[in-house]
C-alpha cells in the first residue's frame, strides 16, 4: 500500500513540474514576441517622426524671406534652404532621406546626397505661397504630415 502511494506522489510531483515548465516556456515565448513587436514599432515611429522633426528644424533655422523653396528636379521633390554661404538640398531618393550642402555656384546632382534615414516616401510641396507641406511615409507604411508656415 505504501509503495502505491509513493508512486502516485512521484507522478503528481513530476506532472506538476511539467506543467510549471511548459507555462514558463509559454510566457517566455509570448514575452519575446511582444518585445520584438514593440521594438519594431518603435523603430518605425523613430524613422518617420525623426524625419519630420529634422526637416522642421532645418526649416526653422532658415526662417528668413526667400531662404526656403521647393523645387522639382530629376523627378524629385527637393526642399532648398538658402543661407549666405551655401544651399542645402533635402530630398528622398533610393529609399532614404538625403541631404547635401553645396556652394551657390555648384550644380545639384542627386547622387551627391548623404543618406540620413531610411523611409519609404517623401513628398514636399508648396500648398500656398507661405505654407509648405511635408508628407513622410515610413517603412511601416504609415503616413505623417507636417505643415510649416514660412516667412
Amino acid at each position: 500500500m505504501k509503495q502505491k502511494q509513493h508512486t502516485i506522489d512521484v507522478v503528481f510531483i513530476l506532472s506538476l513540474f511539467c506543467v510549471f515548465t511548459i507555462s514558463c516556456l509559454a510566457v517566455l515565448f509570448f514575452g519575446s514576441h511582444i518585445y520584438q513587436k514593440t521594438i519594431q514599432e518603435s523603430q518605425y515611429t523613430f524613422q518617420t517622426r525623426t524625419t519630420l522633426n529634422y526637416i522642421h528644424e532645418k526649416m526653422l533655422q532658415n526662417q528668413e524671406k526667400d531662404h526656403i523653396d521647393v523645387i522639382y528636379q530629376d523627378d524629385l521633390d527637393i526642399l532648398v534652404l538658402n543661407d549666405k554661404q551655401s544651399k542645402t538640398y533635402i530630398y528622398y531618393d533610393d529609399h532614404y532621406l538625403k541631404e547635401v550642402t553645396l556652394a551657390h555656384d555648384q550644380e545639384f546632382q542627386k547622387n551627391y546626397g548623404n543618406n540620413l534615414l531610411k523611409i519609404r516616401q517623401l513628398d514636399i510641396e508648396k500648398v500656398y505661397d507661405q505654407v509648405i507641406k511635408v508628407e513622410v511615409k515610413g517603412t511601416d507604411g504609415y503616413q505623417y504630415q507636417l505643415f510649416v508656415h514660412v516667412i
